[in-house]
């Protein structure tokens, strides 16, 4: 596996708006299919796209194990500020999708987006996406404002149980035509919390159930509302001066649909990590694009902060290196 972060403030990026063209269709042809350069010195990830049609367009990972359709055409309630993304284990065409995830009675069908822009014009929104051959997270700050944006994922997990051939994963926003920048903040809801999480899983690790919610877990929790990220613990740096971080675990109910029963434990994100702090008040200017390192974990390793400036809602934070020490080895 190897990571390739990529920012919408690189030389010959391509431009994320709310206009036809420029969205998440062109941004993964440019960087996620095939060999080569995607631009400047960074490398394509080598995924394929079998399927496409105009601004959409279906992605197969490297590995072969997942399929990502991505139609960003205008045609959704929020026009071009917003694409409609689903993953499956299969695909027959742009628009055909087998066993795809999540279902569409856990989300309706114009309500598995991912929010671009909060307007129809050419303003460029600030983004990063950080991929390998396999998975992806992009981070986008869909407004004016440095407390507008959200973050998604999608892609290969690394499983705790070794048989588990359906360690996938992808997030959406469970919401059409919405400023709502908290999204995120619900990918660390508890698992039984059902009906607010947007995390969903490919299947249960033994197989049996086909697109389960999901949730990531940490150690930052609290009775009422599950583990929210960014939420409980002290102010963001420490009064040290430091930043202490957990890798969440992928807990995935056992049954489909929104009633939880018997969630388990099912592995971990790559490069993905939670702060164990509480961001708001004294810690709320920690925000998207704060950078740092970890003398203890690996000097070489490189973190950065995602989330709203003024806000707690959601606070992610990436590897941006290849140094991920996978939790289940």
């Amino acid at each position: 596996m190897s990571v390739t972060v990529y920012r919408s403030t690189d030389a010959g990026a391509p431009v994320l708006n709310g206009t036809s063209g420029n969205g998440l269709v062109n941004l993964f042809d440019i960087c996620l299919v095939g060999s080569g350069t995607a631009y400047g010195a960074l490398p394509k990830k080598g995924w394929t796209k079998p399927y496409s049609g105009t601004n959409k367009g279906v992605y197969l990972t490297v590995d072969g194990g997942c399929y990502l359709r991505v139609m960003h055409d205008g045609s959704n309630t929020g026009g071009f500020r917003e694409a409609l993304v689903r993953a499956a284990e299969g695909a027959t065409g742009v628009d055909t999708l087998v066993d795809q995830f999540p279902s569409t009675s856990d989300v309706a069908a114009g309500n598995e987006t991912w929010r671009i822009s909060d307007t129809l014009d050419t303003t460029a929104r600030a983004w990063v996406l950080i991929a390998s051959e396999n998975w992806l997270t992009l981070h986008v700050m869909f407004g004016a404002s440095a407390n507008v944006n959200d973050q998604y994922i999608f892609g290969k997990y690394s499983p705790i149980e070794a048989a588990n051939d359906w360690s996938y994963v992808i997030s959406v926003r469970n919401a059409s035509n919405t400023n709502t920048q908290a999204v995120a903040l619900n990918l660390f809801v508890s698992v039984f919390s059902q009906t607010i999480t947007r995390l969903f899983a490919m299947r249960t690790p033994d197989g049996s159930v086909k697109a389960p919610r999901a949730s990531f877990v940490t150690p930052s929790s609290n009775s009422a509302a599950g583990a929210l990220s960014g939420v409980v613990g002290p102010v963001i740096p420490d009064a040290a001066g430091r930043i202490k971080m957990s890798p969440p675990q992928i807990w995935i109910n056992s049954q489909a649909g929104g009633t939880a029963l018997n969630p388990s434990a099912a592995g971990y994100f790559p490069n993905l990590w939670c702060p164990l702090h509480n961001c708001g008040a004294a810690g709320a200017g920690a925000a998207f694009g704060d950078r740092f390192n970890s003398s203890i974990y690996d000097p070489s390793a490189q973190f950065e902060l995602m989330g709203g400036a003024l806000s707690n809602a959601g606070k992610l934070i990436f590897e941006l290196t290849d140094t991920w020490q996978d939790p289940t080895l």
